[in-house]
């Protein structure tokens, strides 16, 4: 667990987690979910996708609030939440999203003190700063659906240059250059990398070529698995039917056998009958 946090602004709260996933450029994969706590007990929840914008917004506030060493108990945007002693439940996958953030941040999560102030960080090397302070978003399943006024406010930079920040909603192509958003303020030699745009154009489409044959691999394990039910479920139903067959049969079985019987036991009934008719007529004429 790195951090919690709830949002007075939509009334909604979300813990930030990692499962040691490095992925390259020193950056590693952290998850965000969203939560409730009901009688003290936590329970995730889906939350929408205006509250998925506005925890991005809030992230980008907390983490701006790190790297500063401002104390984030005095945030107004949202307040951190203490789950130290709760035990935090597994929930679908839908329900949570996937973040790419330096390990320098990971780091910076973890050491914070327990009064919310973080310590001031100690100067990092400019030729690894881009890759520190990189921060990726992307979906677990579909992108969202975010506005353009959004993608306008989540790509504008701090003041202060070393906080550049590349949010990309379920695309890595594209990174944001501090100087084409703040000229007047001085950038790091090394800030932000550009990708070429037809290397990101490809890599998009790639991306989009996997994601859809992941889902069409999805649905059509999905289809064979009704199928294999069903299937399943005919056999099990034939089976029942064939041992009721068997059941009746055995039954029509012992029927005849009784009836078997009863005629031959009326057989020599009607053979007596008949010796006595016989003997009481031999009787009569004598």
């Amino acid at each position: 667990m790195l951090c919690a946090f709830h949002i007075p602004a939509c009334d909604r709260s979300f813990l930030l987690y990692s499962r040691n996933e490095k992925l390259g450029n020193r950056l590693a994969r952290v998850y965000l979910g969203a939560f409730a706590l009901e009688d003290g007990n936590v329970r995730m929840i889906c939350a929408s996708a205006q509250e998925w914008e506005n925890a991005l917004e809030v992230l980008k506030t907390l983490f701006e609030d790190v790297n500063a060493g401002r104390n984030t108990a005095a945030a107004d945007s949202y307040h951190l939440v203490d789950l130290g002693e709760k035990e935090v439940p597994t929930s679908r996958v839908e329900a949570h999203r996937q973040l790419q953030i330096s390990q320098q941040w990971l780091l910076r999560l973890l050491n914070r003190v327990t009064d919310g102030q973080y310590d001031v960080p100690v100067e990092e090397d400019p030729a690894h700063a881009s890759e520190n302070l990189a921060f990726g978003f992307e979906l677990t399943e579909q992108p969202p659906q975010v506005s353009e006024h959004l993608m306008n406010k989540l790509t504008t930079l701090s003041t202060d240059p070393a906080l550049a920040v590349n949010f990309s909603f379920g695309e890595r192509g594209r990174c944001v250059s501090p100087i084409a958003e703040r000229p007047a303020v001085a950038a790091p030699a090394q800030a932000v990398a550009i990708d070429e745009p037809g290397a990101s154009d490809s890599l998009k489409k790639v991306e989009r070529n996997i994601r859809s044959i992941m889902t069409s691999l999805r649905q059509r394990k999905d289809a064979l698995l009704a199928e294999r039910l069903r299937l399943s479920t005919l056999e099990r139903q034939l089976a029942e039917r064939e041992a009721a067959l068997d059941l009746r049969e055995a039954a029509m079985q012992d029927k005849d056998a009784l009836l078997n019987a009863g005629l031959s036991q009326l057989k020599d009934i009607d053979s007596e009958l008949d010796e006595l008719f016989r003997g009481l007529d031999n009787a009569t004429q004598s």
